[in-house]
C-alpha cells in the first residue's frame, strides 16, 4: 500500500528544513527562553507590558475596538495571542500558537502589525513567529490533490521499529497534522471510530485516506506521557495518478515539499524578514541581491 505520510525519505528532508529555515522553536540563543510550569520569563515583550516598562498596559488605549470597528478588533485579538506566546503557562502559549496557526494568508498582515509593534524580537520568538507563518502561508497553497484524507505527518518505515504502532516522526507545514501533533507523539486510536488493538499503521492510514478533506478528527495520543484527545483538520491527499510506482510518487512528493519550502523561505523573507528585527537585522530577498 502507498501512502505517502510513511516514507522514510521524506524524514530526510524535514530534518533539513527544521535546522535551517523551516526552523521551529530553537534557532539559537537569545534572551527568551521555554520555561517549565511555574518558573517565570522574561523577554522585551514582556518588559514592554510591564508595570515599569515603556507601557503600562498590554493593550495601548488607542487600539482598543470602537463600535463597529472590525478592523481594530481584529489587531486586539490577534496582539493578545502574539503576546500569550510568552505567557508564563505552557498551556496558555500552546493554545496561542494553535489559534494564530488556524489564521488566514490575508490576516498574516495583521500579524505583521503586531510583530513590527514588538520588534526586534529575540531569536527564540522569530523562530515561533516563523513557523506560524510558514504553516499559514502554506495552508492555502495551491497542489494537484484528490478527495481522499491526508494528515501531512510522517511516520518511520515498516521495520524501523515495532510495526504496531503509531508515532509522528515528522510533520509537513501546511498541512492539518502540523498544528496540532507534535513530533513523538503515539497516536493511540481514533475517537469515535475505535479501532482494533494495537493500532497498525496500514489501519491507520486507510481510515485517514477515507475521511473527507476539511472534515475534523479527533485522536488518542500520548504525548510526554500523558494520553490527550487532539483535534485535527483533514488536508487533502496529493494526487497519485501520475506516479507509475511507490518510488516515482516519493519523487513527486519530494519535488512538492521542495517547492512549498522555497515559497514558505521567500515569502517569509520579503514579509517579515525586516519586520521581525525592527529593520536591523535580517535581509529581504530584494535587498540582499543590491
Amino acid at each position: 500500500m502507498s501512502c505517502w505520510i510513511r516514507i522514510g525519505c521524506v524524514v530526510v528532508m524535514l530534518g533539513a528544513w527544521v535546522d535551517g529555515a523551516w526552523g521551529q522553536t530553537r534557532i539559537g540563543p537569545g534572551e527568551f527562553r521555554v520555561a517549565g510550569e511555574g518558573e517565570h520569563r522574561t523577554s522585551n515583550i514582556e518588559r514592554r507590558t510591564s508595570k515599569g516598562g515603556e507601557q503600562k498596559e498590554q493593550i495601548p488605549a488607542s487600539d482598543r475596538p470602537g463600535v463597529g470597528d472590525e478592523k481594530q478588533i481584529e489587531v486586539l485579538e490577534v496582539r493578545k495571542m502574539f503576546l500569550e506566546l510568552e505567557d508564563a503557562d505552557p498551556r496558555v502559549r500552546e493554545r496561542a500558537r494553535e489559534r494564530l496557526m488556524g489564521l488566514g494568508r490575508e490576516d498574516l498582515k495583521v500579524l505583521m502589525k503586531v510583530v513590527g509593534e514588538f520588534a526586534p524580537l529575540e531569536e527564540q520568538m522569530v523562530g515561533s513567529i516563523k513557523e506560524i507563518v510558514t504553516h499559514v502561508y502554506l495552508s492555502e497553497d495551491q497542489y494537484e490533490k484528490e478527495g481522499k484524507g491526508f494528515l501531512g505527518i510522517v511516520m518511520p518505515r515498516p521495520g524501523d521499529e515495532d510495526r504496531m504502532q503509531v508515532v509522528v516522526d515528522g510533520r509537513m507545514p501546511g498541512f492539518g497534522g502540523y498544528a496540532a501533533l507534535r513530533d513523538g507523539d503515539v497516536i493511540l486510536d481514533v475517537v469515535g471510530q475505535p479501532l482494533p488493538q494495537p493500532l497498525d499503521r496500514d489501519v491507520f492510514i486507510d481510515v485517514i485516506k477515507a475521511m473527507r478533506p476539511e472534515s475534523v478528527v479527533k485522536l488518542k495520543v500520548l504525548r510526554q506521557g500523558a494520553v490527550r484527545v487532539v483535534a485535527v483538520k483533514i488536508s487533502a491527499r496529493p494526487a497519485e495518478k501520475a506516479a507509475i510506482n511507490a518510488q516515482a510518487y516519493e519523487a513527486k512528493v519530494q519535488e512538492l515539499l521542495y517547492r512549498r519550502g522555497e515559497e514558505a523561505e521567500k515569502y517569509w523573507k520579503e514579509s517579515f524578514g525586516e519586520v521581525v528585527s525592527g529593520g536591523k537585522g535580517l535581509k529581504t530577498a530584494a535587498s540582499a541581491g543590491n
